[in-house]
């Protein structure tokens, strides 16, 4: 005699979760090292600060993001060694940060991802 089973599918359910995980772990990831280059960050009138921010973007199915600086002058300020700055200030300012904290991004990233999928 044949037997038969009841199976409920969650696998929508759990790709939806996985999915909005994924974009959160993201996003405080890049956040957390907007923050810690806007404490580098070159400092005049405050505008290259200020035009910091994260962008999420998806190609095919895959979410990646960026940190930026949108100024007509932050690739210049971000590349010139020969600028000076103010103390505690420092050309490289979103590269550098990135290189040191990068293993607490990602750390950031996968307590995210923890937390959300259970």
């Amino acid at each position: 005699m044949a037997k038969y089973y009841n199976v409920k599918w969650f696998g929508d359910d759990v790709k939806k979760k996985v999915m909005t995980a994924q974009e959160k772990a993201i996003t405080l990831g890049l956040e957390f090292v907007k923050q810690e280059s806007i404490k580098v960050v070159p400092k005049d009138t405050g505008m290259l600060e200020k035009s910091a921010g994260v962008k999420l973007v998806e190609d095919g199915g895959k979410k990646s993001g960026y940190v930026y600086y949108d100024t007509p002058y932050a690739i210049k300020q971000h590349e010139e060694l020969g600028y000076r700055h103010a103390e505690g200030r420092i050309a490289k300012y979103l590269e550098l940060p990135l290189q040191q904290n990068a293993s607490k991004a990602l750390e950031i990233m996968g307590k995210v991802m923890k937390g959300q999928i259970k």
